[in-house]
C-alpha cells in the first residue's frame, strides 16, 4: 500500500483524528478546536476533510502533514505511521457528502438583531441572542461602569447614546448570558463581552459572525468631527469617552457632558490592520492613538500608523508608560488609570489626549 491509498482508504482528517484519538470536535464539519486543548480554536479543516489550516501558526497541509505535526514526526515516518493505520482500516471511509457553500460575511451580519433607537439589541427571527429589556438600560449602564472601575458612567451613557454600545443576553454554549457590546451605524463589527466580567468559553471578547476584521468600531459615528482618539479594545473605548464627559464638565451645572465635538473608535485588537475599507473616513482627521503598554501595542503604533497617514490624517500616539493602577501595579491600558483615584492624580497628563 502506498502513501495516496492509505489516505484513501482512511478518508479524512476527522477519521484520521479518530483513529488516533486527537480532540477534534466536528459540530461545523470544516472547524475544530484542536492542539491540546479543546477550548482553543486553532485548526480550521476544509469541507471535504482531507486538508487543514492552524490559523495561530500559518501550517497547513494534507493528513500526512498534520501526522507529522500532532505526533512530532518526519515527513517519512509520517508516511510509514499512515500506511499502518490504513492497513487497520477494513472498510475505506466514505466521502463527505457536499455540503451547501459556506455563508458570506455579508449573510452572517443580515442575522445579527438590529439595534433599536434606545440602543437595545432586538432579537430577529432565529437569531441565537435575546434582547435586554429597554426599561433596565439605565441600570445596565450604571453597571458596567462599576464592572470597568470607571469614575463616573456618563462615558459609558455617552457610548450609548451615540449608538456603540449595546446590551443583550448571548450565548455561551448552553446558558444565556447578560453582555455588552460595541458597533457604529455600518454594522460591519461588533464585539460582545460579558457583563460579569468573566471570559467566554474562548476569550474574553467575540466578534459577531461576519465581522470584518480591523474594522475600527465607531468610525462610522465620527461625521463631521475632526479630533478622533483611537483606542485598542472596547473597553478603552469607553475609558476615553468617560475622560472626556469629565474633563469637560457643564459650565452651568459642573456635570460631565457629552463628548459631542470629539469622534471615538476602537480597533479590536493590536495586531490587525486598520481595514482597507475604513481609510477614507481618517482623512483629514487628527488621531490621537492609545495603545496598551504591552509588545503587541507597542507594534500597533507601527502597524496603524503609517495607514493612517497615507490616507491623509495626522497621528499622534499617548503613551501611558508611567502610570500606575490604584493599588500602584503600572497600567496597562487607559481603562486601568479612568478610577476616581487615577483620575484626580493624572488629570493633567490625561487631558494630553485632547490637545490639539
Amino acid at each position: 500500500m502506498n502513501v495516496q491509498e492509505a489516505k484513501a482508504r482512511i478518508g479524512d482528517v476527522w477519521h484520521l483524528g479518530e483513529l488516533l484519538g486527537w480532540p477534534l470536535c466536528g459540530e461545523l464539519q470544516d472547524f475544530a478546536f484542536w492542539r491540546g486543548n479543546s477550548n482553543t480554536p486553532a485548526l480550521s479543516i476544509t469541507p471535504d476533510g482531507r486538508g487543514w489550516k492552524d490559523f495561530a501558526t500559518g501550517d497547513h497541509g494534507d493528513m500526512v502533514a498534520m501526522l507529522a505535526k500532532a505526533e512530532k514526526l518526519t515527513v517519512s515516518e509520517a508516511c510509514f505511521r499512515l500506511i499502518r493505520l490504513a492497513q487497520g482500516v477494513v472498510e475505506p471511509r466514505a466521502p463527505i457528502a457536499p455540503r451547501d457553500p459556506a455563508e458570506t460575511s455579508e449573510e452572517k451580519r443580515s442575522r445579527w438583531p438590529v439595534i433599536t433607537s434606545t440602543g437595545v439589541l432586538q432579537e430577529l427571527p432565529a437569531f441565537p441572542g435575546k434582547p435586554m429589556i429597554p426599561d433596565y438600560v439605565d441600570e445596565q449602564i450604571h453597571r458596567l461602569a462599576i464592572r470597568r472601575g470607571l469614575a463616573q458612567f456618563h462615558g459609558v451613557e455617552a457610548a450609548f447614546r451615540r449608538g456603540l454600545l449595546v446590551f443583550l443576553d448571548w450565548y455561551d454554549g448552553p446558558r444565556l448570558v447578560p453582555a455588552w457590546g460595541v458597533t457604529d451605524g455600518k454594522r460591519l463589527a461588533a464585539q460582545v463581552r460579558r457583563m460579569d466580567g468573566k471570559l467566554w468559553r474562548v476569550g474574553k471578547s467575540k466578534s459577531l459572525p461576519g465581522s470584518v476584521g480591523g474594522w475600527p468600531i465607531g468610525i462610522a459615528e465620527v461625521g463631521n468631527r475632526v479630533s478622533i482618539v483611537m483606542t485598542e479594545g472596547e473597553p478603552d473605548l469607553l475609558a476615553a469617552l468617560t475622560l472626556y464627559c469629565m474633563l469637560s464638565p457643564d459650565p452651568e451645572s459642573g456635570l460631565p457632558r457629552d463628548p459631542g465635538t470629539w469622534g471615538f473608535c476602537c480597533l479590536a485588537g493590536a495586531g490587525k490592520h486598520v481595514a482597507e475599507s475604513a481609510l477614507p473616513l481618517f482623512k483629514g482627521k487628527s488621531i490621537c492613538v492609545v495603545p496598551h503598554i504591552d509588545p503587541i501595542g507597542a507594534r500597533s503604533i507601527d502597524t496603524w500608523g503609517p495607514q493612517l497617514v497615507d490616507a491623509g490624517a495626522r497621528v499622534s500616539v499617548f503613551n501611558l508608560a508611567g502610570l500606575l493602577t490604584d493599588d500602584g501595579k503600572p497600567a496597562k491600558d487607559l481603562n486601568d488609570v479612568m478610577t476616581a483615584r487615577g483620575f484626580k492624580e493624572y488629570r493633567s497628563q490625561l487631558a494630553e489626549i485632547f490637545s490639539p
